[in-house]
């Protein structure tokens, strides 16, 4: 996937633009990019005269097109004003958009949200992701100089989905050097992704889309991934093959970090593309259904994969909640006694009631004999260890009660500051420990999810930088 525009890079750009669907009314401007602010269009001009009223098709315009210096089209999506300067004549005004989306080489219609057959992304550390442990070296021989290198490229893969298509592509162009890493043997690596949905995407269903597929990989790589680049493809209606695709435009955004990580390498990945090619359409299915029924458990943990330079206690809370979502959308139908005779029971009890002149009180009441039903922390977490093999529990968590119990302290503590149980929760260097080894256990569950082995799952996490270390480290418990 070559791209002209690196969302790493800076870039300042000239031309003319409007939000005249004629364009008619145009004003010069310039667009500048970098990683850290993203995209703003500087405007020598405003785009409403002395009789109009400013509002927000003016401060928010969705669509402003223009013609860069030597006439490449542009377009810029999702726009908003963020400084303003000048006196009341128009001319004398200066404008500044943040602007959230530029397309390079093609123009939206005004007033009609963009939409597109066919989209390909990348993202960070996709390159390591699909390598197959390639790299053999062979020392020189007699009268050689070089380094040879034999590696083994994955086949392109397409795979059908419920609602589009999806294909894995490869552009591979080589010039070898001696090291460990794609980066270190100079290895211009491009894996792609392309989606071509069944009807037409718009900006959201592609975000919402290859969002979902972000996560996925992040829990996969054990590091959240970022979007590297996005083009916008197009093709002939009477021949959808993806060999007959063409670039529509290239896509300019704000990433979500702002340098690219050095690449990892295949031993550094609890996963890779050679483990489930075999197995791609049947897992890409589970994802999206996984993801459609519990969406806040798996958002919060991917973001638990985030790089920080430090260890945050909050980021204990945030996988104990991911875990109690997990469990609540997967095991929808466990409660603790028959939802039936739960609501008969609720009712006898609620009909019992005395008259209280504290009806606050008497509302407490009657949400905790509502909700009675419930599975607490305590029995999710039981259940959620209780469906691993006997060694893996025994492994992660050596005094599985006690364990549980702390966790349980942690959260209240943390989240109600109750001083009684301060002595009993996890803290520190301790906290490190249990955070990993709870992201381990629901990154276990999901990989079971996807149809990936306990065991041979926990063999491999245990083998890698973010796990690998803290996971062999005694807790108390």
């Amino acid at each position: 996937m070559s791209n002209k525009y690196s969302v790493f890079e800076s870039y300042e750009f000239f031309g003319e633009f409007s939000i005249d669907s004629t364009f008619e009314d145009t004003r010069t401007g310039r667009l500048t990019f970098d990683s850290e602010d993203g995209l703003r269009l500087q405007l020598f001009g405003s785009f409403w005269g002395d009789n109009e009223t400013l509002n927000l098709s003016f401060e928010q315009p969705q669509i402003i097109n223009g013609f860069l210096v030597g006439g490449k089209p542009i377009s810029l999506y999702r726009n908003i004003v963020i400084n303003k300067s000048g006196g009341f004549d128009p001319s004398d005004c200066v404008m500044t958009f943040s602007c959230q989306f530029a397309m390079f080489g093609a123009q939206f219609k005004i007033g009609v949200e963009p939409s597109f057959k066919a989209f390909e992304f990348s993202f960070t550390q996709i390159e390591s992701w699909f390598l197959d442990q390639p790299f053999k070296g062979e020392l020189p021989g007699s009268g050689e100089d070089t380094y040879t290198l034999k590696f083994k490229l994955p086949t392109d893969i397409k795979a059908n989905i419920a609602f589009n298509n999806i294909e894995f592509k490869s552009n591979t162009r080589s010039s070898f050097k001696q090291g460990i890493s794609p980066e270190d043997y100079g290895i211009d690596y491009a894996r792609s992704i392309i989606l071509r949905p069944q009807k037409e995407y718009s900006f959201d269903d592609f975000l919402n889309i290859s969002g979902s597929l972000l996560n996925l990989f992040s829990i996969l790589i054990g590091e959240q991934v970022y979007f590297t680049s996005i083009r916008a493809l197009d093709y002939d209606d009477t021949n959808t093959s993806m060999e007959k695709t063409k670039l529509q435009g290239e896509v300019l955004f704000t990433p979500s970090i702002s340098s690219k990580p050095k690449s990892k390498t295949f031993y550094e990945l609890p996963t890779n593309f050679k483990r489930i090619e075999n197995d791609l359409e049947g897992i890409l299915n589970k994802w999206f259904f996984l993801n459609e029924k519990i969406p806040g458990a798996i958002h919060l943990f991917a973001k638990s994969f985030k790089r920080k330079n430090k260890f945050e206690e909050l980021d204990l809370l945030i996988i104990i909640k991911a875990i109690e979502g997990y469990h609540r959308g997967i095991f929808e139908n466990e409660f603790r006694i028959p939802p039936e005779s739960h609501t008969i029971l609720v009712s006898k009890v609620l009909d019992s009631l005395p008259e209280l002149e504290d009806q606050n009180f008497l509302a407490m009441i009657k949400d905790k004999v509502t909700y009675s039903n419930d599975l607490s922390l305590r029995n999710r977490l039981r259940k959620l260890i209780n469906t691993l093999p006997e060694n893996l529990q025994t492994f992660l968590y050596k005094d599985k009660a006690k364990f549980i119990e702390k966790i349980i302290n942690t959260r209240n503590y943390m989240t109600h500051y109750d001083e009684t149980t301060k002595k009993e929760i996890f803290e520190g260097r301790e906290a490190l420990f249990v955070t990993n080894r709870l992201t381990c256990l629901l990154t276990i569950l999901v990989y079971k999810e996807l149809g990936f082995d306990e065991l041979d799952s926990t063999k491999k996490l245990t083998q890698i930088g973010k796990f690998g270390y803290l996971l062999q480290k005694p807790i108390l418990t």
